[in-house]
């Protein structure tokens, strides 16, 4: 798989930001495997509604983003300086990390995969006709629990831009903002 590099460096800066990491620091030792600070937010990182900042952790392609309140910050050290990143998330890492979290009253909540594209994939051509949302078009589906996968909501992490897929006979390339055009959606995804 081959990914543009730009994107890379643009992804790495914002796992910098969100896990407090000095982006010179990254610069200065691009290859180390674990990048471990104390856990503050950063303006431009990435808020999550209801979420603290007690433990956060990013890996990507063999390197570990995390973050850890001072409580836990010396066990972290010598616990991810075992760890490869690559293998984080196997079942009996994330249990000793979860006991630690339990001695605060907290837990991992979950793990999420995200993925980066890759430039040299094919071109899918869509199956079904699509229709593109903007960001203050996707108020008309606040509250409609049919989405609620793939628009959130959020005051820290707005919802700006969505595509649903329509059945044929809604196709006609006009927005649906009724209730009842809306029925016509095969599904949705947004960002």
């Amino acid at each position: 798989m081959k990914m543009n590099s730009q994107m890379l460096v643009y992804a790495r800066k914002q796992f910098c930001l969100d896990t407090n990491c000095p982006w010179e620091e990254y610069q200065k030792e691009p290859n180390k495997r674990v990048y471990l600070h104390s856990a503050r937010l950063l303006p431009e990182a990435r808020e999550y509604e209801g979420k603290d900042y007690f433990f956060k952790a990013i890996i990507c392609m063999g390197q570990a983003f995390i973050m850890v309140d001072e409580k836990i910050y010396d066990w972290a050290v010598a616990y991810f300086r075992q760890i490869e990143p690559q293998w984080f998330c196997q079942f009996d890492n994330l249990r000793k990390i979860d006991y630690k979290l339990k001695e605060y009253d907290r837990e991992i909540a979950d793990t999420h995969l995200y993925f980066l594209p890759d430039e040299n994939a094919p071109k899918a051509e869509p199956v079904m006709p699509c229709v593109w949302y903007e960001q203050e078009e996707l108020l008309a589906f606040q509250g409609d629990n049919r989405f609620k996968s793939a628009l959130c909501f959020s005051q820290t992490q707005p919802d700006v831009l969505a595509v649903a897929a329509v059945k044929e006979q809604a196709a006609g390339g006009a927005k649906m903002k009724r209730k009842q055009d809306m029925a016509d959606m095969a599904g949705m995804a947004g960002a």
